[in-house]
């Protein structure tokens, strides 16, 4: 048999009176939860949409209830003030980009990157709202996200990383003219960059000669080392990204496309793996700790004294492209840097050598 329904719901029948989009509220079940729908008639046609708001109406939840009974009566407001700006071009369906929530929704499914999502998901925890102006967001609402961020159990590099698409997304608001400019700009984290370990030829010859007893893992850092690719471009790698003795993929981080001609010793290793895992991909490394753990073990078998992580083999990569005196933009483009400035980190972790270069210049 049905319960009583909550007196709160009667109530919002009454908060109904002297608005066009009305509040409702239904059952699929024979007990509570109630959940909140939108209904608007206008011309003979009529419109729904789910809130998808729950009201459970006993005493356990009363003030949750109370909060989410806020939340529909502002969103009704606010969909009422759209629908008297033009009644006979209002759906509840339509794009409507003046909500900051939903355009920076849209934003993560065109960027489809994990920090856009990530940033998106701690400003919505942040701002606890479904709606929020986007010609209304100041200066002070983007600096109080700022300190939020940093007051959260993640790095600091983690915090710039979801702050930066923030602000990425304001710039695009700009961009097509929904506000006239960035109230984030100036607006910033900063954070004090850890330096990168890379490793040197006879380090790498080191490794060569040590063995492993994850095999996977032991090939697949040494061929990064040699192609620069990145640990989740190395996961994903297929025989079928050969092709006439070069990589082409596009990278998982900047969605560039590369192509890296092979090195006898990748050559190698790729030749080490040949069939070793029946669905064409070329390495099958673990993700997470146990994999870190692993590294490091085999790195202190062969003595070398460094932090090594795997991300320390693209560093390796572009640091003795350096050394061996390749041109800048050529490991720019072998790295899939978008700007030169990402390449020239390597300029300075490069042991290059000032006084042959001194000595290669021409005698006069």
């Amino acid at each position: 048999m049905k319960e009583e329904v909550p007196k709160m719901l009667h109530n919002l029948k009454i908060s109904n009176l002297n608005y066009n989009i009305k509040i409702r509220f239904r059952s699929t079940t024979t007990e509570a939860p109630y959940f909140l729908y939108l209904d608007l008639f206008h011309n003979g046609k009529r419109q729904s949409k789910s809130l998808g708001i729950p009201i459970v109406g006993d005493k356990i939840t009363k003030i949750r209830d109370d909060n989410n009974i806020k939340k529909a009566l502002q969103i009704r407001q606010d969909y009422q003030k759209k629908f008297d700006d033009d009644p006979e071009s209002f759906s509840f369906t339509k794009k409507d980009y003046s909500n900051f929530i939903d355009f920076f929704e849209q934003m993560v499914k065109r960027k489809n990157d994990k920090n856009y999502r990530l940033s998106f998901l701690k400003f919505k925890d942040f701002y606890n709202n479904e709606f929020l102006d986007i010609r209304k967001i100041n200066y002070a609402l983007c600096e109080d996200f700022k300190y939020y961020l940093l007051n959260l159990d993640i790095s600091k590099r983690t915090a710039k990383h979801y702050f930066t698409c923030f602000k990425g997304c304001l710039n695009d608001a700009v961009k097509r003219e929904l506000i006239d400019k960035n109230p984030a700009k100036g607006l910033t984290i900063k954070f004090e960059k850890k330096s990168i370990e890379r490793l040197i030829d006879a380090e790498l010859e080191e490794l060569w000669k040590t063995p492993c007893e994850y095999h996977d893992l032991k090939n697949g850092f040494i061929f990064s080392c040699y192609t620069g690719l990145r640990f989740s471009d190395i996961l994903d790698l297929r025989f079928d990204d050969i092709v006439n003795n070069k990589i082409k993929v596009i990278q998982n981080k900047t969605l560039n496309e590369v192509e890296i001609p092979l090195h006898k010793i990748a050559k190698k290793i790729l030749s080490m793996q040949q069939n070793k895992h029946p669905d064409g991909s070329i390495f099958k490394i673990p993700t997470g700790g146990k994999t870190s753990r692993r590294l490091q073990k085999w790195i202190k078998e062969t003595g070398i004294n460094k932090h090594i992580t795997f991300h320390c083999a693209r560093h390796t990569f572009g640091c003795l492209l350096v050394e061996k005196g390749v041109n800048l933009f050529i490991v720019k483009k072998l790295m899939g840097h978008r700007k030169i400035e990402t390449t020239l980190q390597y300029v300075d972790k490069a042991n290059v050598n000032a006084k042959a270069a001194i000595e290669a210049l021409p005698d006069l």
